[in-house]
């Protein structure tokens, strides 16, 4: 069972003649007693969307290898798929490619431990994206191991073409996954390590996804990937972004991505919020597990607003950040008895968890409340999270100096936060872009990430 709790309640606000802002605090809690993994669902399903490109294929060879290759003029250096690689000028010898591992070798490992580690009921399918995308392993049930096991193999065989169209291969990802009961939790994890030409496809598809509850957690390897697409596409759907400097980070990063699904006590939560008349919603953000600012879906009328909240984990509480403009009190009622109410929460699990709802109700007084201490500290991280997303969007927009300047009023935040390691990255990070007039290869992605960082509490 799913239980809501707000802070404060009621909202105190102050009896003001314009519309205001207004926090609340949201804490969806399941009984952690239940047991889990997925203790009101029956399984979870998968599945794997692999980008199969060229740039996925190329051998990782030793430092000593790759001088030897240089010498003799066997490689050079060109764009794979949008990614600046060294690539061999002729066929790849046999020798080296028989000696060397490739970013597909890895993501092969770390599935095959995963299907050996299957429930019964747990289903696991894969898709493989390059220019077209190809179903290599249709969904089997844990039971199915063997036959699992066997068809993982043609990974290893996959030829879909030199570029990357994401949008084709999360489309057959979520296809597939309709055939899945809603009792199971699903979901869809992506990696990826170039660039694809159909953002908008994509974000449009995340946005699919959260309607049917499906999350999509997104791993994104290297230094060329796009950061923006593949945080907005786990966000919009309530899953997870994570980032992979190397290869040799695939296994532990596909196996925890695994774990979180199979022992959420709540999975793929949704939040609805129905308004009362001239409210508004003007972020909702989730504080914990992991800050993320979260894409709201508007009805026409602007009267119901649903998010993808994500799941419960394993302490049994999520907290959510709402940020509210609400309208001025009522003047027919004396000043103490003006209680409004603003919105109706609810928040729906999938499979047959029992949903929760609560009034959000308003207060209004001579003069607002104080923030109580822990919706203040959720708002100064909120914002610092979109103090640094402003800045990173300018950075890319070539305004190199606004975005310098935010950036170093963001590291006065983080430090005034406590978050030192990471004041001092984004310090770093604005020295660079004010005296190049351009981020470090790294730098934006790695800020991009780490304001996840700043919740928890």
């Amino acid at each position: 069972m799913l239980h809501l709790h707000c802070t404060p309640a009621p909202l105190e606000l102050a009896q003001l003649p314009a519309a205001q802002v207004a926090y609340a605090l949201l804490k969806i809690q399941t009984d952690t007693r239940l047991a889990a993994p997925t203790a009101a669902l029956d399984a979870c399903a998968w599945v794997f969307l692999v980008d199969a490109s060229h740039s996925m294929q190329i051998p990782i060879v030793t430092d000593a290898v790759f001088r030897e290759l240089a010498r003799s003029g066997t490689v050079h250096e060109t764009l794979v798929d949008g990614v600046a690689v060294w690539q061999f000028s002729g066929a790849v010898p046999e020798h080296v490619r028989a000696a060397s591992p490739t970013a597909l070798g890895y993501v092969y490992d770390a599935l095959h431990s995963i299907v050996e580690h299957l429930r019964g009921q747990d289903q696991f399918a894969l898709v493989a994206c390059a220019e077209r995308a190809e179903l290599l392993v249709p969904l089997h049930t844990g039971r199915e191991r063997e036959q699992l096991l066997a068809q993982l193999g043609a990974l290893h065989a996959t030829e879909l073409g030199d570029g990357t169209e994401l949008a084709v291969g999360l489309q057959l990802a979520l296809d597939h996954l309709q055939r899945v009961p809603v009792s199971l939790a699903r979901r869809v994890v992506l990696l990826t390590d170039g660039f694809t030409q159909d953002a908008a496809a994509c974000l449009a598809l995340a946005q699919r996804a959260a309607r049917e509850q499906v999350a999509v957690s997104t791993l994104g390897l290297g230094g060329d990937f796009q950061e923006e697409l593949l945080t907005a596409l786990a966000d919009s759907s309530g899953g997870r972004a994570i980032m992979l400097r190397d290869v040799e980070q695939i296994g532990a990063a596909v196996a925890a991505e695994f774990t979180a699904a199979r022992f959420a006590l709540a999975p793929t939560l949704r939040l609805v919020l129905d308004l009362s008349q001239g409210v508004q919603v003007r972020h909702i953000t989730r504080i914990a597990p992991e800050l993320t600012l979260l894409t709201p879906q508007h009805s026409s009328d602007g009267r119901q607003v649903v998010v993808a909240a994500g799941d419960v984990g394993r302490d049994g509480t999520l907290t959510l950040l709402l940020e509210l403009l609400v309208p001025p009190a009522p003047r027919a009622a004396p000043i103490e008895q003006r209680r409004v109410r603003l919105a109706q929460v609810r928040v729906q699990g999938a499979g047959n968890l029992a949903a929760a709802s609560s009034d959000l109700i308003a207060r209004y007084a001579p003069h607002a409340a104080p923030l109580a201490p822990p919706v203040q500290a959720a708002v100064a991280q909120a914002s610092t999270a979109r103090l640094l997303q402003r800045a990173l969007a300018l950075a890319r927009q070539g305004k190199a100096g606004e975005a310098g300047n935010l950036l170093h009023t963001a590291a006065t935040r983080l430090r005034e936060q406590g978050k030192h390691t990471l004041a001092d990255t984004v310090q770093r990070e604005a020295a660079t872009l004010l005296q190049t007039g351009k981020t470090t290869r790294l730098g934006a992605k790695e800020l991009a990430y780490a304001t996840r960082r700043l919740g928890g509490g």
